[in-house]
C-alpha cells in the first residue's frame, strides 16, 4: 500500500511537510470528484436547473479554493465545510437511497441559498483572516511528555463528570470543555512518538467515553472521539491505509451504526426519565449476540423496524428525507434539518435585534440558558411545528438560525464575525504551540462545534468563550508542569 516518501521510521514528517495535511488533503481531493456525477444525478431525477446551479456554484467556489489557497486541509475543510455537510451530504444520501435531492425539501431553493451565501461567509472570513503562519521548526516537539500526560490526565478527570450535571447545567459546559484537553494531550502524546492501539491511556478514553455514553445516552462524546481518533491516526501512524486497518475500519463502522440503532431506540421507546431501565436495554444491546456478530450481517429486526416506523407526536415537525430510514448518515446531512424549519418559516422582512442581543447577552457569565429559552424551539413553537412548551431542540443548525433572525444579511455579518474571530484565534494558538498541526488539531474540536451546532449561541459561544478558555488552562497546565520540572532539576 502506499506510504509517503516523507516519512521517517517513527512517521514523522520531514520538515516541509505534515502527513495530516497531506493525508487529509488527498482524502479530500478524492472526495470531489463523484460530486459532478452526483449533480448529474439529480438532473436526470429531475430536480429544477435552480437548485442543481446553486449546488454547481457551491462545488465551484470549493473547487477554486482548494486550488488557490494554501491552507492546511483540516482549515480547508472549515472554511468549506457547508458544502461538504450541507450540499455534498444531502445529494450523498440522495444517491445512494435513489431518491432526488429535493424531492423531500420544504423549500429548495431557499434552503441551498442559505447553503450558498454560509459558504460565501466562511471563504470571505478566512480570506480576511490574512496568511496563517507555518512555523519553521515543523517537525519540534511542541510540549513535554509531563505536559501531554497532565492534559490527558485532566481530561480524563473530567469525562465522567459530564453524566454528573445536566446537559443544560453550567458545569456540564466546564466539563465538556475540559475534555477537549483530553484531545489534546493524546495528540501531543503521539506526536512524539508511534502510534500505538495498545496505550493505557488511549484505551482508558475510550473505555471512560464508552461508559459516559451509555449512562447519559448521548452519542456527541462518542462522535468526538472517533473523529479526533482517526485525525490523531492520520497524523502519526506508519501506513494509515493498509489492507487490514481498512478493514477494521470498515467492521468500525459496522458496529457505530448499530450502536447509534440502540441509543436511539433507547432514547424513544424506553426514555432518560427511566435511567436504570435505560442503562439496562443499552448494555444488554451492546453484548447482544446480534450486536457482536453485527459485521456477519446479523441484527436486532425490531429496533430497525420500529425505528423506521416511528412517526413523532409531534407529526406537523418532521423531516421527510429521512421518513421510514435510521442511520448515523442522517445526523451529517445538514439541509434537510434545516430546511425542516426554515421552510416554512416567512421570509424576515426586518433584522431581530432581540434576538441578536439575546445570543450576544447569553455569551455573559451565567449559569447557562434554560432549556425552553433556546431560539430553535422558540422558532418551531412560532411555526406551528410543536405545540407551545414542547422542546426538542431541533438541529436547525446555526446558519438557519442566523437566518431567521434577519434574512441573508445577518447571516453573512454574523458567519464572517464568528470565523474570522476563530481563524485569528487559530494563528495565535499557532505561534503559541509552534507546531501548524497541533493548533489546528487543538482548534478543530472546537470548529467542530460550529459545523455541527444546533444554535447560533454555541457557535457563538466557542468562539468568544471556549477557546480563549481552554487557552487559559493549556497555559496554566504547562506553567504548572515546567515549574515543576525546574524545581526537580534545581
Amino acid at each position: 500500500m502506499f506510504r509517503e516518501p516523507e516519512m521517517l521510521l517513527v512517521g514523522r514528517p520531514s520538515a516541509t511537510t505534515d502527513l495530516l495535511d497531506y493525508r487529509f488533503r488527498r482524502i479530500l481531493l478524492v472526495a470531489l470528484f463523484p460530486y459532478p456525477v452526483l449533480l448529474a444525478f439529480s438532473l436526470l431525477s429531475g430536480c429544477s436547473w435552480e437548485f442543481v446551479g446553486l449546488h454547481a456554484a457551491l462545488f465551484c467556489m470549493v473547487v477554486v479554493y482548494f486550488a488557490l489557497c494554501k491552507d492546511h486541509s483540516l482549515t480547508l475543510f472549515v472554511a468549506t465545510h457547508s458544502f461538504w455537510l450541507f450540499s455534498y451530504s444531502l445529494l450523498m444520501y440522495a444517491v445512494l437511497h435513489q431518491v432526488p435531492p429535493d424531492r423531500y425539501l420544504i423549500d429548495p431553493i431557499r434552503s441551498s441559498l442559505i447553503t450558498v451565501v454560509y459558504l460565501c461567509g466562511c471563504i470571505c472570513a478566512r480570506l480576511l483572516s490574512g496568511h496563517v503562519p507555518i512555523p519553521s521548526s515543523a517537525v519540534r516537539t511542541p510540549a513535554s511528555s509531563r505536559v501531554s500526560h497532565a492534559l490527558c490526565y485532566l481530561g480524563l478527570l473530567f469525562i465522567p463528570a459530564r453524566v454528573v450535571f445536566g446537559s443544560e447545567s453550567f458545569w456540564y459546559a466546564i466539563s465538556a470543555a475540559f475534555t477537549q484537553l483530553y484531545w489534546l494531550g493524546l495528540y501531543l502524546r503521539f506526536e512524539r512518538g508511534r502510534f500505538r492501539f495498545a496505550d493505557p491511556l488511549l484505551l482508558a478514553g475510550v473505555a471512560l467515553c464508552l461508559i459516559v455514553s451509555v449512562v447519559d445516552n448521548r452519542r456527541a462524546l462518542m462522535f468526538e472521539l472517533c473523529f479526533t481518533f482517526v485525525l490523531i491516526y492520520l497524523r502519526t501512524s506508519i501506513y494509515p491505509f493498509s489492507p487490514p486497518r481498512i478493514l477494521l475500519a470498515a467492521v468500525g463502522s459496522v458496529y457505530f451504526a448499530r450502536f447509534s440503532d440502540i441509543f436511539l431506540y433507547a432514547r424513544i421507546f424506553v426514555g432518560r426519565e427511566r435511567p436504570a431501565e435505560l442503562l439496562n436495554f443499552v448494555v444488554g444491546g451492546i453484548f447482544s449476540a446480534s450486536f457482536l456478530l453485527a459485521p456477519l450481517g446479523t441484527s436486532d429486526t425490531y429496533i430497525r423496524e420500529a425505528l423506521e416506523s416511528y412517526v413523532s407526536p409531534y407529526s406537523n415537525y418532521r423531516i421527510a428525507m429521512f421518513e421510514g430510514r435510521s442511520g448515523i448518515s442522517e445526523r451529517a446531512t445538514l439541509l434537510p434539518q434545516m430546511d425542516a424549519v426554515v421552510g416554512v418559516l416567512p421570509e424576515p422582512d426586518t433584522v431581530d435585534w432581540g434576538e441578536i442581543s439575546n445570543t450576544l447577552l447569553t455569551l455573559l457569565p451565567s449559569f447557562g440558558q434554560d432549556k425552553d429559552q433556546n431560539f430553535g424551539d422558540r422558532l418551531t413553537w412560532r411555526t406551528g411545528l410543536r405545540p407551545a412548551g414542547i422542546v426538542g431542540h431541533p438541529l436547525i443548525t446555526a446558519a438557519g438560525e442566523f437566518f431567521a433572525m434577519g434574512g441573508y444579511l445577518v447571516l453573512f455579518a454574523f458567519t464572517v464575525i464568528n470565523f474570522l474571530i476563530f481563524f485569528i484565534e487559530l494563528k495565535l494558538l499557532i505561534r503559541l504551540l509552534g507546531s501548524q498541526s497541533v493548533a489546528i488539531m487543538f482548534a478543530f474540536n472546537q470548529a467542530f462545534y460550529m459545523m455541527f451546532t444546533s444554535t447560533a449561541i454555541s457557535a457563538t459561544a466557542v468562539v468568544l468563550r471556549q477557546i480563549p478558555f481552554l487557552v487559559v488552562i493549556y497555559l496554566a497546565t504547562k506553567f504548572v508542569v515546567t515549574q515543576g520540572d525546574r524545581g526537580q532539576v534545581r
